[in-house]
């Protein structure tokens, strides 16, 4: 697969050959728009083999349409719908249709999240804004991995499932004589082995995939399943305990393991699982309670902006101070109804709230300078931007409207020649931008 034609005809062939069929769970109109027209347009693909979706309940109901009508479906989901994280839905989804594609959509992720999702079945992610053509060489890698090896073990999957446990043997050795010591080859080979009830041999293989890939949870899970068959609880307790490190999000884990301590009398030890857990249930039912508060503010920002703004200070408190990087948006959406509403200082106090988040963050500093001049604090807001464009010298290269904001910044606090640097730049990228070209005479008076 070296090139873009070989993408694209990996996803056409997936529809068009294999009954491929994609399914998007996404409130991303931006995203939704350049996927269905990569699908439609750059494929040629027909209309009715891509269905959008907002919410996971009828997305899920018609994967399994999709699936009894002998289709196969590829979803694409956010990593977050509503402020609830889509890993438990992505769980179950897995649980009924083990081959089921998921790619998940984020802008960035963090690894413990990252780890989760791969946890939960997830076959690859898209980090976004992403390109056309980088969309579809993402999905052609979920649709057919980029190896012999890949295909092998997809054959090996199949082979299971149908409960053919020694042609999936036989994939396995295949697959090591590839690559030795794979630890997807040596968990196929565990995995038919166990079906054979060659348990000892199976053992042996699941604890050298174990030891053969540091993120590789796969093997760890299928040990721990292991010695539970044999009621070996202290191994299973090791092996659970193991996997909350790598994948410390999983709430149902941590109960687990709480109640194996409470089992073995160590109720100090279990009370430490259980309160982590809770304490993630609460992160995850916060955030929910957050955006919904966010979301009403959205309705209300154009006509009643003190209404946007109870709404925003009510989705901050509803995080109990946990706040991070997710809550810059609601931030700057407050200080702008604070501005809408002329209390440009209030704006200011959250802009610098915001700020002990994320301290390098040039757009907050571009709108502690903006609410500055709606005081008309020019030198101030002069001294803020010129922060943003330490952190970013690029801010604003790609819009006329900032850049003018600059100028005009730049020219009521007496730096003439900056302010002409930014309207120029406002100019070239508008050319019939009129306040711009009349703030340029003014500088050159």
């Amino acid at each position: 697969m070296g090139n873009d034609k070989n993408f694209d005809e990996i996803v056409r062939n997936f529809i068009l050959q294999d009954r491929g069929h994609f399914i998007t769970v996404s409130k991303d109109n931006a995203f939704s728009k350049t996927f269905r027209s990569a699908v439609q347009k750059l494929l040629a693909l027909p209309q009715d083999c891509l269905e959008s979706f907002t919410e996971k309940g009828p997305a899920q109901r018609q994967i399994g349409a999709a699936v009894k009508e002998g289709r196969k479906p590829l979803m694409l989901i956010e990593r977050e719908l509503d402020g609830v994280h889509s890993a438990e839905f992505i769980g179950y989804l897995r649980n009924d249709y083990p081959d089921l594609r998921i790619i998940v959509l984020t802008t960035e992720i963090e690894r413990d999240g990252l780890v989760l999702l791969h946890e939960m079945g997830v076959s690859n992610f898209i980090t976004k804004p992403i390109s056309v053509n980088g969309m579809i060489e993402k999905i052609a890698f979920t649709i057919k991995p980029p190896s012999k090896i890949g295909e092998l073990l997809d054959a090996g999957k199949r082979f299971l499932a149908q409960r053919e446990f020694e042609k999936a043997l036989v994939i396995s050795d295949k697959v090591l004589e590839y690559k030795a010591q794979s630890p997807a080859g040596l968990m196929l080979r565990g995995d038919a082995l166990k079906g054979l009830d060659r348990r000892s041999e199976a053992l042996a293989a699941y604890e050298g995939a174990m030891r053969g890939g540091n993120l590789y949870l796969e093997p760890i899970k299928k040990l721990a399943q292991f010695h539970k068959e044999d009621g070996n609880h202290s191994a299973v307790l090791n092996l659970l305990e193991q996997l909350d490190k790598l994948s410390p999000l999983n709430i149902e884990r941590k109960m687990e393991i709480g109640g194996i301590h409470l089992q073995q009398g160590k109720a100090a030890r279990a009370k430490t699982y259980f309160d982590t857990a809770t304490k993630l249930a609460t992160r995850q039912a916060m955030a929910k309670v957050s955006n919904l508060y966010r979301n009403i503010a959205s309705l209300c920002m154009e006509s009643a902006p003190e209404l946007a703004e109870v709404y925003l200070r009510q989705s901050l408190e509803s995080r109990h101070d946990v706040l991070d990087a997710s809550d810059l948006e609601t931030f700057n959406s407050l200080g702008i109804a604070l501005r809408q509403q002329n209390k440009w200082e209030e704006a200011i106090k959250e802009y610098k709230k915001a700020l002990k988040i994320a301290p390098e963050d040039e757009n907050l500093h571009y709108n502690v300078a903006m609410a500055y001049v709606d005081g008309k604090s020019y030198e101030k807001a002069a001294s803020w931007l010129d922060k943003a464009l330490r952190i970013n010298g690029n801010l604003g290269g790609t819009s006329a409207a900032v850049c003018f904001n600059m100028g005009f910044i730049y020219y009521h606090a007496g730096r003439k020649q900056k302010a002409l640097d930014r309207l120029t730049r406002a100019l070239q990228i508008e050319p019939t931008y009129q306040r711009a070209k009349e703030l340029i005479e003014k500088c050159q008076e």
